[in-house]
């Protein structure tokens, strides 16, 4: 039984990594309700905790992108302050958005 439940921790974990979380926690979710086993459980709340975690930073990043979307197309459009305010909002979510530094950059400029 050992080898099993390490064989199925294996599989969900390059299941996850692989991209394919939600298919990841289904699959060790269903080895656990026909074997049920405590490596299996913590592993189940290990790989929750993490796609809950990783759902989280994909809608940040998406948050962000839309704002530094949405100050290129308003310094495009001539509209500066709103360029800066819209690339101010992204940064705030992501420090570290390269296209929203290039906006509040190119507001500087200006």
């Amino acid at each position: 039984m050992a080898q099993e439940v390490a064989e199925a921790i294996a599989a969900a974990r390059r299941a996850f990594s692989s991209g394919q979380r939600d298919q990841a926690i289904a699959d060790i979710q269903s080895f656990y309700a026909r074997a049920p086993d405590t490596t299996i459980a913590a592993e189940i709340s290990r790989l929750v905790a993490e796609a809950k975690r990783i759902a989280a930073a994909e809608q940040r990043a998406a948050e962000a992108a839309g704002h530094a979307t949405a100050a290129e197309t308003a310094l495009a459009a001539g509209n500066p302050q709103q360029a800066l305010a819209m690339a101010n909002r992204a940064l705030a979510i992501d420090p570290g958005h390269l296209f929203a530094r290039n906006s509040r950059g190119s507001r500087a400029r200006r």
